[in-house]
């Protein structure tokens, strides 16, 4: 079988038919009709003017076809049998003549069957990109990063908007734009391109403007875009987040391979909820590379941060959180700045949860993690710091609790690294209830833990001390400094063994410090002492072979006396008498028998 296609050239590119759509939806009428090996006669003359003809087969033809006889092309709206009527003769430029009884009627493809619908197909695709996909070179941005595009980009942001969603698509090339770009104001999906060594970027060349901006409600995405700038900017944000009424509270955003730099601020979060950024980088950022926050809904706060990198040596903070809600961060890495994470609570937060986990700190310029209050009022809940590498410079502090207002939290599980004389963690906020810090790595540093707030409770449990200048303690030989009222819980790793060993509990002035050992108790051996403070004056110290008490010794009725036997050999017991009745003190002790009693001593 042999299939024969022809495409007649035409000398006019003039078409009779024109592009429908998006006006109407093409029919047969405007898109031609062709059939296979349609090929007839002429069963009579044709005029050069006639518009009904017939010819000697039926059924090889249909409606809205052009037919070719000799050189000229005719479209025929109907055909009905074996007869052609409302006819147009010389069709798409060909000639009228007559033609002669017995000539050929052939359907064959013609050019106009392609040029027709080759208009549609685009008019449509053109429809289609702008209602949905808005790739920015469609609206005049060159992207030769030497041309403002900014004006282009904005015809793309207005088409997006109006439409109430869809795509903001870049080429994997540098688009410049001199300028902040109109806010985008519906949900979207800012989308650039990658491979083969190349990248979508967005340069700004505006010193102080922001360059994107998004104050939607309805959630965004934002993927494989590097966001650089080509100037020092001294104001402005790459990315602004404001949506006004605790922001992406329908859809949320999420953010993955991003790569922004230079800025003044990398992103500013003014008003976000529920945002994810995955193997975003955060790099060379003037002032901070990360603010969050929500200053409509202060408990909203649902960021998750992830595999993910922040190097931004002159800011002052890597990451900068100011309200509440939660921010989990984890296997990532923040290099630099002065603060790695300031968690700075606003007046008004009462839940927040911390967690950062699996990551690496490293020469942070004054502290890693610093958690405080911006105000008086605002509270953290579920602090927890596990797993991570933490570096931070020399006599500087690692892990700090300025002015914190803790309602629980965990740090366990770290290497912690401070040369010189400085830090592992201090606490030195008095509204801290029940911070536990357990199986920690302190390398370095003069003093591990620092407590010096009045009322804080610190739980601390089996930390290790390696190649520490002076081992647990300060320039006063001190493991840990607290103040009054302050209870210190050891979970049975209070075991220190060298004779710069000092357990040195203070209360600066205040009446009552608490030790509170673990069912190990407290051990010391060698030199090593425990020493209870008021003020300047040793109170009491308790070394391996001695206790020493510069004070009278206070017994008090604690309750029900235990039963006396091995486990309380040696205990020394008071019950308070009462009304005429007088005290009783005894010795929990075993006789020749080895029957054990208390027996008593006054």
């Amino acid at each position: 079988m042999i299939y024969r296609f022809f495409l007649l050239a035409s000398l006019s590119a003039t078409l009779l038919l024109g592009q429908v759509y998006p006006g109407a939806v093409a029919t047969d009428s405007d898109l031609l009709v062709a059939r296979f090996r349609a090929q007839s006669v002429l069963t009579a003359p044709l005029s050069d003017s006639a518009t009904t003809f017939s010819v000697a087969v039926a059924g090889t033809f249909a409606d809205n076809m052009v037919v070719v006889i000799d050189a000229e092309q005719i479209f025929c709206t109907t055909f009905t049998g074996t007869a052609f009527s409302v006819c147009t003769r010389a069709y798409d430029g060909s000639i009228a003549v007559s033609h002669l009884s017995g000539a050929v009627v052939s359907g064959y493809l013609v050019p106009n069957h392609h040029e027709l619908l080759k208009d549609e197909i685009i008019a449509m695709q053109t429809d289609i990109s702008k209602g949905l996909v808005h790739d920015v070179r469609l609206y005049g941005a060159v992207c030769d990063s030497a041309t403002d595009d900014i004006a282009a980009i904005n015809l793309a942001i207005a088409a997006l908007n109006t439409a109430g969603r869809g795509t903001l698509s870049f080429p994997p090339l540098g688009c410049l734009v001199d300028g902040a770009l109109t806010a985008i104001t519906a949900r979207v999906a800012i989308i650039g391109h990658g491979g083969q060594g190349k990248a979508s970027r967005l340069l700004q060349k505006n010193v102080t403007s922001n360059t994107i901006s998004i104050t939607s409600d309805f959630g965004f995405v934002i993927k494989d875009l590097d966001i650089d700038t080509t100037v020092t900017k001294t104001a402005g944000a790459a990315i602004t987040i404001d949506g006004g009424t605790g922001s992406t509270s329908n859809g949320g955003g999420y953010l993955e391979n991003v790569n922004i730099a230079n800025h003044d601020v990398g992103m500013d979060v003014i008003d976000g909820n529920r945002i994810t950024f995955e193997h975003c980088f955060f790099v060379s950022n003037e002032t901070t590379g990360l603010k969050l926050q929500n200053t409509v809904a202060l408990d909203n706060g649902l960021i998750s941060i992830s595999n993910s990198i922040f190097d931004n040596p002159a800011a002052t903070e890597n990451i900068l959180w100011n309200s509440g809600g939660g921010l989990k961060i984890s296997n990532s890495k923040i290099l630099e700045a002065d603060y790695g994470i300031d968690l700075s609570v606003v007046d008004g937060v009462s839940t927040s949860i911390f967690v950062v986990t699996g990551s690496s700190f490293e020469a942070s310029d004054i502290n890693a993690i610093r958690i405080r209050r911006d105000g008086t009022t605002g509270t953290l809940g579920r602090i927890v710091i596990v797993g991570n590498q933490i570096l931070v410079d020399t006599n500087q502090i690692a892990v700090n609790f300025p002015s914190a207002g803790i309602n629980m939290g965990v740090i366990a599980a770290n290497v912690i690294t401070v040369a010189g004389t400085g830090k592992g963690i201090e606490v030195a906020d008095d509204a801290v209830d029940d911070l536990l810090i357990a199986s920690n790595i302190f390398e370095q540093s003069s003093i591990g833990i620092n407590v010096t707030a009045n009322g804080a409770v610190v739980k601390i449990g089996d930390n290790h001390y390696t190649s520490v200048t002076t081992p647990w303690v300060a320039g006063t030989s001190t493991i840990l400094s607290g103040s009054d009222g302050t209870a210190f819980n050891l979970t049975d790793d209070l075991k220190i063994t060298t004779s710069a060993g000092v357990f040195d509990v203070k209360p600066f002035g205040g009446t009552s410090v608490e030790l509170i050992c673990g069912t190990g108790g407290c051990q010391f051996t060698g030199a090593a002492f425990l020493n209870f403070r008021l003020g300047a004056t040793d109170y009491l110290n308790m070394g391996s072979n001695s206790l020493l008490m510069h004070k009278p010794l206070d017994l008090e009725d604690d309750g029900s006396k235990p039963t006396c036997d091995v486990t309380k050999r040696g205990w020394i017991w008071m019950d308070e008498g009462g009304a005429s009745v007088a005290d009783t003190v005894e010795l929990c002790t075993k006789d020749s028998s080895d029957v054990y009693a208390w027996r008593t001593i006054i």
